[in-house]
């Protein structure tokens, strides 16, 4: 798998044969030689404090940093200091520029670069550097133009921290639903791992798991030591690494020899692994897959022959006997002439998430996401930053609601070269995931008191700590807006309070949040006003007070018919229409965010027209209908945290609102 991804390599060949100097480098350079460079770095430094103006040293030290341990930030300024030893202009003039791009300095790094593009000779044997040279000012280029394309203020791209990551390349993050655990694969050198591969001179890639412990990560053993569920897939002296885990959660791939393996789990334990169908993987190199929620397609990427690049992404799909179709190229709106890697699609089998390295983006690997309208898949988006930085960024693996998720980066801020990174968005409300949430404190209950909850909603917004706040009212009603929260409490509609803190913390890789609840035993069930839920926490609302009530109905995907679970609902509210004469009915449509606004638009006039025709079929006086609308997709009853949006919110948000309002006099 890696001699893709780790595909930077030694670009410009550097005279630097050791020579003798001051002190004794000796164990330095032995310890480079057998690729420890992490050893050798450790002299070197040591080496340097004491002769910091040796030039043989500076210019060693200066290709392990920047060649070999890809430490750009360590590089810069021993890279800086080779430079002024007017030593080999074009060689390090790259390197310079390449430490300055990943520092964020972008104008300084496009500057080198146009001045060392024309030094470097055309020949044939230069082609890998100049292809180098243009793609990274285009990547600058590209960056200086899109650096304002935020995914999101609220998005948190967080490292795992030392205690999955390492000082060595780590990635392929394979999480269970619950994020119980994180395997994932590491090139990092351990006690059955002493041996560089002779390829890119790195460890061979091993196969590594941690479980979580509440807001964080166990220290992170290698396979099958210490798990006893997964003896059966451990590791061997050449390379395994983690591919991804089925949406089930009970098929695990796995890549070794060159090739996808898969396991099962059955009674807690995973199985030995056996080689994916011979109609999918054929016999070429395959090193990554992701497989549909219904289990029915697979996407991978191979080198496939006839391909339109290097890893190009291909798909196969079950068919009703249970064998698999032979695989084909997903087509070139997607595949480039370069990489594409890690492909992974969401639960509704409608977006692909995937990482290229030829597509215009901010740096090496960027993530993309391309959307499949039935016919053909649309052009890839890039996602943006911080999902994409000014280095490589791939294995995106996010939630079935894009609202968390894992990708690997070798960005800056890594522990060591590519590092396991967690994402999650600031602005989405977790009442009910609580499992999934740093607490800060614990949860705090309290009485009713009207002046004191005041107080604390006040204090709480006024916290310099406080990124988002959310209010749920009676276990309904969430909102943002902390004036409306007074108003409720003012005017005796709260039975029941609970506040959602979150916090500010760029280091926490779960949230942080500290949650209330303030319950009011003096208000009876029953004399609480009637308050609508419209679970939207991004839209201000106050809800709706006495003589109001709302019923919902829902509708499947581009249907106006109503189902029968819909239909039951309706009898509801025609029973509370009978019941309360005096009572006005509004039906408002909506519609999910697939497909074009105008038609959205008028598919949520039909639905809500099918509800009135409900009921007019049942007798009830056209008069009492006052308004029946359809706003589309233009007000969605929950917020998407991103676009695209989860089917499990397009499926909320396909629905007609009943209003039923008492008509004065």
């Amino acid at each position: 798998m890696t001699k893709f991804i780790f595909s930077i390599t030694l670009l410009f060949l550097t005279s630097n044969v050791f020579s003798q100097v001051e002190g004794d480098l000796s164990e330095a350079r032995k310890k480079r030689e057998k690729s420890n460079y992490l050893e050798a770095a450790k002299i070197y430094a040591e080496y340097l404090s004491k002769n910091p103006n040796n030039r043989e040293a500076t210019n060693e030290y200066a290709d392990l940093l920047f060649f070999e341990l890809k430490d750009y930030k360590s590089a810069e300024p021993f890279v800086k200091k080779v430079l002024a030893y007017k030593e080999d202009t074009i060689t390090y003039g790259y390197a310079r520029a390449k430490c300055e791009y990943f520092l964020g300095n972008t104008e300084e790094a496009l500057i080198i670069l146009k001045k060392v593009q024309p030094l470097v000779p055309n020949k044939k044997e230069n082609d890998a550097i100049i292809t180098d040279i243009k793609k990274s000012i285009a990547s600058i280029e590209y960056y200086n133009a899109n650096k304002s394309k935020l995914a999101s203020k609220y998005l948190h791209v967080v490292n795992l921290g030392n205690h999955v990551n390492s000082a060595y390349a780590d990635y392929v993050p394979v999480v269970d639903t619950k994020e119980n655990f994180v395997m994932f694969t590491s090139r990092r050198k351990n006690e059955f791992n002493t041996k560089v591969d002779f390829e890119d001179d790195m460890f061979h890639e091993d196969m590594y798991m941690s479980k979580r412990k509440g807001h964080d990560f166990d220290t992170a053993v290698a396979l099958p030591y210490e798990y006893a569920e997964v003896k059966d897939v451990g590791n061997s002296k050449s390379h395994e690494s983690m591919v991804s885990l089925s949406p089930d959660g009970k098929i695990l791939f796995i890549f070794k020899e060159g090739t996808l393996w898969k396991s099962e789990l059955n009674n807690d334990k995973w199985s030995v692994p056996v080689k994916l169908e011979k109609s999918i993987i054929s016999n070429d190199y395959v090193n990554h897959a992701t497989v549909t929620e219904d289990g029915k397609t697979i996407y991978f990427t191979s080198e496939k022959k006839g391909g339109f690049g290097k890893l190009d992404i291909y798909y196969s799909t079950k068919k009703t006997d249970g064998s698999w179709t032979n695989s084909e190229n997903i087509g070139n709106i997607i595949n480039t002439s370069g990489n594409e890697q890690s492909p992974y699609i969401s639960h509704d089998k409608k977006t692909l998430y995937f990482s290229s390295e030829t597509l215009p983006g901010f740096g090496g690997y960027d993530i993309f996401k391309s959307t499949f309208d039935g016919k053909k898949w649309s052009k890839p988006e890039n996602l943006g930053l911080p999902f994409n930085s000014v280095a490589d960024d791939i294995f995106f693996a996010p939630k079935d609601d894009f609202s968390e998720g894992f990708l690997s980066t070798n960005r800056n801020g890594t522990i060591g070269d590519f590092d396991i990174y967690r994402f999650y968005f600031n602005n989405v409300t977790d009442f009910d995931k609580k499992d999934l949430i740093v607490i800060d404190n614990s949860d705090t209950s309290a009485s009713f008191g009207k002046t004191n909850t005041v107080s604390l909603i006040q204090n709480l917004a006024k916290d310099p700590h406080t990124e988002n706040l959310f209010y749920r009212v009676n276990d309904t009603l969430i909102l943002t807006n902390a004036s409306q929260v007074e108003n409720l409490i003012k005017i005796g509609a709260v039975k029941k309070l609970d506040i959602e803190q979150v916090k500010q913390c760029d280091t926490c890789v779960y949230k942080s949040t500290n949650y209330y609840t303030i319950l009011n035993p003096k208000i009876a069930e029953d004399t609480i006003p009637l308050i609508v839920n419209n679970n939207n926490p991004n839209t201000n609302t106050t809800g709706t007070l006495a003589g109001e009530k709302t019923f919902v109905i829902y509708f499947d995907f581009n249907k106006v018919n109503v189902s029968t679970e819909a239909e039951n609902e309706l009898k509801a509210a025609l029973t509370f229409i009978n019941a309360n004469p005096k009572h006005s009915i509004i039906l408002t449509g909506h519609a999910d965010t697939k497909g074009t606004e105008s038609y959205n638009k008028k598919l949520s006039e039909k639905r809500a027209k099918a509800a009135s025709a409900y009921f007019k079929n049942n007798k009830v006086n056209k008069s009492r209908i006052t308004k029946v609308d359809g706003k589309g997709e233009s007000q969605p009853a929950v917020a998407c945290p991103a676009d695209p949006c989860d089917e499990s919110i397009n499926a909320k948000n396909r629905r007609v609102e009943i209003k039923l309002l008492e008509i004065e006099g």
